[in-house]
């Protein structure tokens, strides 16, 4: 299986990191990350895939992105909104799933598990204290 990520860099990661400890089973096995392509099987190879990624980042500026609040997603997953720069992340999301690639996928950053909802909402509340 492939995915394709991109890990932020910037103020309050840490605070993203406390919260994913406390709340996201796959904390300690990958950072932060937004996903822009979910886990996917596919015969493509690797220069291939390479390939397709400069050509969806050829000409695009590099990302600013601000996430802000949570969702629950499919009723399993938490997941930051982007709430500056969100737009951009669709538009990349898109050139990466044009051709060969599944599409499937949704465009944010996952937080935690619902199964961990408990405590979260405070938690997120207090993130700014």
């Amino acid at each position: 299986m492939r995915a394709l990520v991109v890990f932020p860099e910037g103020n309050g990661l840490h605070v993203i990191e406390s919260l994913r400890r406390r709340f996201d089973p796959l904390a300690g096995v990958i950072a932060a990350h937004s996903t822009l392509v979910f886990p996917f099987a596919s015969e493509i190879s690797e220069v291939e895939l390479r390939a397709h990624v400069e050509q969806a980042l050829e000409g695009q500026a590099p990302l600013r992105v601000r996430f802000d609040g949570v969702s629950e997603v499919e009723e399993e997953y938490l997941f930051l909104d982007a709430v500056i720069g969100g737009e951009r992340l669709v538009e990349l999301n898109d050139r990466l799933y044009a051709g060969r690639l599944p599409s499937i996928g949704r465009r944010r950053t996952s937080t935690g598990r619902t199964s961990r909802w408990a405590g979260f909402e405070t938690a997120w509340s207090e993130r700014k204290r």
